[in-house]
């Protein structure tokens, strides 16, 4: 038997790589196991581990990494945190795969960048008449403001709601029976398109990042993002140039058939054809 280790540090990767965990795990020939960190374990992002146990995937470990704050120093103290618990799952047990979903941090100029970009976003709502729900943002540098500011722009009426997490299904619900996403998130390109609804994509986050015709882009502006949620309106079109058909059965045969074969312990070096000057 085949043992894989899945570690998840957030609701979005989770969601994401869900199906492909479902498929690993309902496969005989294959022990799946997970570690389970980062936002998972804080009571301020939705504690959505809780999520993860409904789903019944054993958990081999659970690693607290005392996000208290989005400081630097928390940040870093809990990278620490995370490699020793890491360090034990891996002297304790024999892995033929481990999966990760890669990402990295939100890379903003600073935190007066993340407060320029909420307060120009809360600015641009408070001038339309729509109802807003806003979703928690992740653990990056800055975030801690940025909830504050939304649980503050919500205290002053009775038209808007915040949740800090939501299970995945019930995201896509509520985008589905929305008039659109709007923010940075790479869902509004990679998901959103294909609920049929348009996305508002605010700021530089995901520039360069390929997106279909239903993501309109604008600057962190107030004026920007107002003139960027009248359009949402008007766009019909829902092309997703990231949807592909049962990618995660798909990724579920690939794997399977490596781990057959054998994967290489040794990362072999490719050298580009190319002049070195």
């Amino acid at each position: 038997m085949k043992r894989i280790c899945v570690v998840t540090g957030s609701r979005a990767e989770y969601g994401i790589l869900r199906n492909l965990i479902t498929l690993l795990h309902e496969d005989p020939e294959i022990r799946l196991e997970l570690v389970v960190t980062g936002t998972h374990l804080e009571e301020k992002y939705g504690k959505t581990i809780l999520t993860i146990k409904k789903d019944e995937i054993p958990i081999v470990k659970e690693i607290p990494m005392g996000l208290r704050d989005t400081t630097n120093q928390t940040i870093t103290s809990g990278l620490a945190k995370l490699t020793a618990g890491l360090g034990e799952v891996f002297t304790a047990n024999h892995y033929d795969l481990l999966i990760i979903l890669g990402d990295r941090p939100v890379t903003l100029d600073s935190k007066a960048s993340a407060k320029a970009q909420i307060t120009a976003l809360l600015e641009a709502l408070q001038r339309t008449d729509k109802q807003c729900i806003f979703i928690g943002s992740n653990s990056d540098t800055g975030s801690d403001y940025i909830r504050e500011a939304c649980l503050a722009f919500i205290a002053e009426g009775d038209r808007h709601y915040y949740f800090p997490s939501l299970e995945t299904q019930s995201y896509h619900s509520l985008v589905r029976y929305s008039e659109g996403l709007i923010g940075n998130s790479s869902s509004g390109l990679i998901e959103v398109p294909s609920l049929q609804r348009p996305s508002l994509n605010i700021g530089d986050r995901q520039k360069a990042r390929t997106s279909g015709p239903s993501v309109i882009h604008c600057e962190s502006t107030a004026p920007a993002i107002l003139a960027g949620i009248k359009k949402l309106a008007a766009v019909t079109v829902f092309d997703n140039p990231y949807e592909k058909p049962s990618s995660s059965y798909l990724a579920y045969q690939i794997i399977t058939e490596k781990l057959e074969q054998g994967i290489a312990k040794q990362k072999p070096f490719y050298d580009r054809k190319e002049q070195v000057i």
